[in-house]
């Protein structure tokens, strides 16, 4: 292969692999570099300026917040998105009987923000927010 050709192939895999990275692309959960971190922050109902203590972890592919463990919601996988400096997650919590909680959140630096849907059977929706630090 001449180095011309060489060249324009190198340019080609490094744009598309750029606009791959650039586009907030989904990658795996423990691959996003989330994985095995912990947020301490406040868990509270949309409307209230106050929430309960709550730890998010983010531990070999799967979310748990301590707050809603005791709900029922255990561990749940999350997915995550990288683009344009921000990292964003989702996962839904299964509870059984108690229904599910949506999560979505985004990372920026040391802080984690997320909306919370709370589904349960024959009850209207309730939401949350969450907002935290980077445990150190």
């Amino acid at each position: 292969m001449n180095n011309n050709l060489k060249w324009v192939m190198m340019s080609f895999v490094s744009i598309w692999a750029l606009t791959f990275l650039w586009s907030g692309t989904p990658v795996s959960a423990q691959m996003s570099g989330l994985d095995g971190k912990v947020f301490a922050g406040e868990l509270g109902k949309k409307g209230e300026k106050t929430g309960d203590k709550d730890d998010l972890i983010f531990k070999d592919g799967k979310f748990v917040s301590t707050a809603c463990e005791k709900y029922g919601f255990g561990a749940a996988p999350y997915s995550v998105a990288t683009g344009e400096g921000n990292t964003t997650f989702e996962a839904s919590a299964d509870g059984g009987k108690d229904g599910t909680m949506k999560w979505k959140g985004a990372i920026k630096g040391d802080s984690l923000t997320a909306t919370v849907v709370w589904s349960k059977p024959g009850q209207p929706e309730q939401e949350f927010w969450y907002r935290g630090k980077m445990k150190k």
